[in-house]
């Protein structure tokens, strides 16, 4: 069964556990270095949790992790986060994360035939 950590506070913009979320935007050439790809949205979260999908770091407001935390344990996650609003805001520097980021592992090359259904 997997093994779920436990969700860790982000108190500060200058944490080093969460740099890695400074600036950075679904176009971050930080991502593909790393293998990862952004998945930001309370509703696309929601449906990454729904997946078999390796998730990497959950980045999330408080009240998110709140509402996923029934999905969460069945899930195998290797970093866990949350922040108020204002100190996740500092951190990326924009809204449109609706305030739930996720990093995933890029995924192997698939052929676009083998997405049907998705």
């Amino acid at each position: 069964m997997p093994s779920f950590l436990p969700v860790q506070e982000i108190l500060a913009e200058e944490d080093p556990r969460i740099q890695f979320f400074s600036q950075l935007k679904g176009n971050d050439p930080r991502l593909e270095r790393a293998g990862l790809i952004l998945v930001e949205g309370d509703q696309q979260i929601e449906r990454l949790l729904e997946t078999e999908i390796e998730i990497d770091t959950l980045f999330l407001e408080s009240h998110f992790y709140e509402r996923f935390e029934p999905l969460l344990k069945n899930r195998s996650v290797t970093h866990s986060y949350t922040a108020s609003r204002s100190v996740m805001a500092e951190i990326i520097g924009y809204r449109l994360h609706q305030g739930c980021m996720a990093l995933v592992k890029r995924p192997d090359n698939v052929l676009f035939s083998e997405l049907q259904g998705l």
